[in-house]
């Protein structure tokens, strides 16, 4: 019987997005730069996503590069901006819009106002208290103030 070979070599496969590896240079981002400045000025509602199959690109190129990310930028101010008119007109469904604007960034805010004044009354003295101060402190600092 044979002795098989514990340790066979084999060839690592490469893994991942084979364009993310490309370096691309100068001359092609610009290419790539006035296309996409070009799509987005004949496009109502650009996108991202459309552009990079209508040009076969990859979407992470466009945060590797410092030219393409300030391209993307007023990519997503075009659409941010046809998404705010058009739904304030109801021209779009709302729900859509406001779910679009967040894959943009935007997030639901609610306004929460967590600051509580509390007045405690310690012989005959009225003293505005923080929240979270005890009339025992209070109470220590009337009796320092009398001191």
């Amino acid at each position: 019987m044979a002795k098989r070979e514990l340790h066979s070599v084999k060839k690592k496969r490469r893994v991942g997005n084979p364009n993310l590896t490309v370096k691309y240079t100068p001359e092609v981002v610009n290419k790539i730069k006035d296309k996409l400045d070009i799509y987005i000025n004949e496009t109502e509602m650009p996108t991202l996503t459309e552009f990079c199959l209508l040009n076969d690109l990859y979407i992470e190129l466009f945060s590797s590069d410092a030219i393409l990310t300030q391209a993307k930028k007023r990519l997503f101010l075009k659409k941010q901006d046809y998404l705010e008119r058009n739904s304030l007109k109801n021209k779009v469904n709302v729900a859509q819009a406001i779910f679009s604007l967040k894959q943009l960034g935007w997030r639901d805010k609610q306004d929460v106002n967590s600051n509580i004044t509390v007045n405690y009354e310690i012989q005959g003295i009225k003293k505005p208290a923080t929240a979270g101060q005890s009339p025992e402190s209070l109470s220590n600092a009337v009796d320092a103030d009398d001191s």
